[in-house]
């Protein structure tokens, strides 16, 4: 900066009126009358004003330009200003002017910055943050506290951070200062779901350690907690199922000790029930370990293709052999099945378990001389495999928990056709697994049927490489249609019917048209296991 004194304006007024009190006083010795001198002051100081005035003008207009250059920085607009100073001390105060200019642009760049990072962190936080002024008013809220606690912005913002939170009843904002407690609410979020929150508080300061406000941290805990019951429920209910046949196998091995022992017929009879009771809990065992395995995604999926008319077909005639031979078993099969072959794709080793399962609820559950009807259905997405009984049935508020671990429907009722309470959630994963979805509907006294949908693509015969007279014959377009459309269901609606079942997959126009009967029967709600 050229701070040179010739520029500066003190030393332009000192030498101008020098210049005037030299010209005055060449006047005085030039003019000896009064009125003479009189007229050559009266001449030296409007020369003066003259100047003087030029100056201050030039002045006043500088300043007025910097002035308005401070109004556009505070306005945000920090365009370079052009300005010509005159004077030394207006140049110095442009530099200043310009060098703050400066700073406060960086420093507004930056705030700038740091607010679209934090309100881009806090938009896609999963956890909801409010905050509030130094008098408890809500000045912040990001998009999961307002999902969370079921409000808006505008709302929000009305009110003290007590009340945004549900907690005035039980806490002042001076509480939450002094205390910052953690505590947990429940709430409904934006989707009308019931949730569960922890809330966070911290104080935060200004440098002068001065309180200016407190942020609370929503953490939704719904699952967490809702796990931690599952956990707690499972612990309790296989400590109380294996409880059961331990101690039935230590109260006969206590007898056989006693003296029973040396009585063949009844310590045959207690070894044959020692021996069941051993088995019951080894198929427990197993069974827990599979879900488990399921659970962590540790069972990996062999699919092969599959005929799923002969699949369906020799499981089927397993359970007719047994029947047929077994004279506790009167109970007779139906199957109805397209006459072509049906291609699909999946692991026969537990699809299998999963028919297996049914089937065996179903025959146990059947009343002698009853029906177990098993049917195939195709649209061209979808494949529907429907097993149904004409059994005890399940009464309507058990028909959500069914799929649920160690549920019995009547424990009462189904002790002697035994098993584990976990074949139904097995085969819920493993359906699962298969991208599918499996349902139940019942008519309490009448009988059950479960559906399983699984995702199905009609294959042509170039995807095989069939020998010469293996190929199968598949059907045109309108012969799919003959069996495509679902028959009316096995049980009759009657007063009290209930049904139950999850949604069908990825259903086009033309599938909704040939399921609409079957969907109109049905509730669409899918089960919740808990």
């Amino acid at each position: 900066m050229n701070n040179k004194p010739k520029n500066s304006l003190i030393f332009k007024v000192v030498v101008f009126h020098l210049l005037l009190f030299v010209i005055l006083f060449i006047l005085l010795e030039i003019f000896h009358t009064r009125t003479q001198l009189f007229q050559a002051f009266f001449i030296v100081l409007i020369t003066s004003l003259i100047v003087s005035s030029f100056f201050t003008f030039d002045f006043s207009r500088s300043i007025k330009d910097l002035t308005h250059a401070i109004d556009r920085v505070t306005r945000s607009d920090f365009s370079q200003h052009s300005l010509a100073p005159s004077t030394a001390e207006l140049a110095e105060l442009d530099s200043k002017v310009n060098e703050l200019r400066k700073y406060i642009q960086r420093s507004h760049n930056n705030l700038e910055n740091q607010h679209n990072q934090l309100t881009g962190i806090l938009a896609y936080m999963t956890d909801g943050v409010v905050a509030s002024d130094e008098r408890g008013n809500v000045i912040l809220a990001n998009t999961a506290a307002l999902h969370l606690l079921n409000t808006t912005t505008e709302q929000i913002l009305k009110k003290n951070i007590a009340q945004a939170l549900y907690v005035a009843n039980y806490f002042a904002f001076r509480d939450l200062l002094e205390r910052q407690p953690d505590i947990s609410i429940d709430s409904e979020n934006s989707y009308g779901e019931y949730v569960r929150l922890r809330i966070n508080f911290s104080v935060f300061r200004r440098e002068s350690g001065e309180i200016s406000g407190i942020i609370a941290v929503l953490h939704d805990v719904t699952e967490a907690d809702k796990l931690e019951r599952e956990q707690r429920t499972f612990v309790s209910n296989v400590s109380h199922e294996l409880r059961t046949p331990l101690t039935t196998i230590r109260s006969y091995l206590e007898t056989l000790h006693d003296g029973a022992l040396k009585q063949p017929e009844i310590a045959q009879e207690f070894v044959d029930i020692t021996l069941q009771e051993t088995e019951h809990m080894t198929q427990m065992i197993t069974d827990i370990l599979d879900l488990s395995r399921m659970d962590m995604g540790r069972t990996p999926l062999q699919k092969e293709m599959v005929n799923v008319v002969a699949f369906l077909s020799h499981l089927v005639d397993r359970f007719r052999q047994v029947a047929v031979t077994d004279d506790n078993m009167p109970i007779s099969f139906n199957t109805e099945f397209p006459a072509e072959a049906i291609w699909s794709e999946f692991d026969i080793s537990k699809m299998s378990q999963v028919i297996d399962n049914i089937l065996s609820n179903a025959v146990k559950y059947s009343p002698h001389g009853g029906v177990v009807t098993v049917k195939l259905q195709v649209t061209f997405t979808q494949l529907i495999i429907k097993i149904s009984d004409q059994g005890i049935g399940i009464p309507a508020k058990d028909l959500s928990k069914v799929f649920n671990r160690f549920f019995r429907v009547d424990k009462a009722r189904t002790h002697d056709a035994g098993g584990t309470g976990l074949g139904l959630a097995i085969a819920y994963d493993i359906v699962k697994l298969h991208d599918g979805t499996i349902g139940v509907k019942s008519v309490e006294g009448k009988g059950t049927e479960f559906a399983i949908v699984l995702p199905y693509t009609p294959l042509s015969y170039d995807d095989f490489d069939f020998e010469e007279d293996d190929s199968p014959e598949y059907i045109e377009k309108d012969e799919v249609q003959e069996y495509s459309e679902l028959p009316e269901n096995l049980l009759p609606e009657a007063e009290g019917t209930t049904h139950f079942v999850l949604p069908l997959i990825d259903q086009t126009p033309l599938d909704k048209e040939l399921t609409d009967e079957f969907s109109q029967k049905v509730s669409l709600t899918k089960p919740d296991p808990q």
